[in-house]
């Protein structure tokens, strides 16, 4: 996959961060396309909604916990102007036999919804959690590139176009002999 990434070019990357001994990440939505490991290389469109879920790894020295975590996150682009901003909550729990087996403890489906954005732009994804006194500093757990449909269709065409011409022009030469 990595070598598929490198070729095509990844348009969204996750960063997994560390706060207070425990480990953050960001993913595509499990309802999106892109959650499966190889068809994580298609990039977001314009007119695609943007869905991230959350997972949280309790650390093992951390026997039981049930917190509520507050986050706030914000969409900014490059020259770190604000864009959108929103916020929830996480419960943060290792209750159950489940969910102490698990490595991603605590995990919550469509966390942030950035919805749709402008294409042929690039933006950063900051988290900033709150928990009992405790606040991290924003953490940039995404970075992301939204795309124009119209572009890699035109590029699709000039690849078939080739690819025909190619085609046609050897049935030519073919039949006349070359």
């Amino acid at each position: 996959m990595n070598i598929l990434t490198a070729f095509v070019g990844s348009k969204v990357k996750f960063n997994r961060r560390k706060w207070d001994n425990f480990q953050i990440k960001l993913e595509h939505s499990a309802e999106n396309v892109r959650c499966l490991p190889c068809l994580g290389w298609i990039p977001y469109f314009w007119d695609t909604e943007i869905v991230f879920d959350m997972g949280i790894s309790i650390p093992k020295e951390i026997k039981d916990i049930d917190e509520k975590w507050d986050y706030t996150w914000e969409l900014r682009d490059l020259g770190e102007n604000l864009l959108k901003n929103g916020k929830g909550e996480i419960v943060i729990t290792k209750k159950g036999i489940r969910r102490k087996l698990q490595y991603w403890n605590t995990y919550k489906k469509r966390a942030i919804v950035l919805g749709n954005l402008h294409p042929h732009k690039e933006y950063l994804l900051y988290v900033k959690y709150s928990a009992q006194n405790k606040q991290s500093e924003n953490l940039c757990l995404a970075t992301l590139t939204v795309e124009d449909r119209t572009r890699i269709q035109f590029d699709i065409f000039i690849i078939l176009f080739t690819v025909i011409m190619t085609l046609i022009m050897t049935a030519l030469a073919k039949g006349c002999g070359l």
